[in-house]
């Protein structure tokens, strides 16, 4: 009679047979599976989930951050300059006139 395997079992034994070291038999022995049964599961898995290429998640990945990084100074820019013009703007007033005279430096 055959057992049937749900399939987080079958994910679960892929990834500890890909990620433990072991080899293929032993991974297979040490979940009661046969060794040909696991190899299916194996290549079922990487059917499914091809593994990314790294160079092209890596060059993705840049250009992700760089965009957030430029979006998010630009951001902080803006809020700098807020808070500038705020503090303009509570020393000068609103009519963004000195509320001081300055002094004449030609008279007498």
């Amino acid at each position: 009679m055959i057992s049937q395997r749900t399939a987080k079992f079958r994910q679960e034994t892929v990834r500890v047979a890909l990620t433990s070291g072991l080899n293929r038999k032993q991974g297979a022995a040490d979940f009661g599976v046969g060794f040909l049964m696991l190899s299916h599961w194996i290549q079922l898995e990487r059917r499914e989930f091809p593994e990314p290429t790294a160079q092209g998640d890596l060059e993705a990945e840049v250009s992700r951050l760089r965009k957030e990084n430029r979006l998010l100074r630009e951001e902080r820019g803006a809020k700098e300059d807020d808070s500038i013009l705020r503090e303009s703007k509570a020393l000068l007033g609103d009519d963004l006139r000195p509320k001081f005279s300055p002094l004449d430096v030609n008279s007498p």
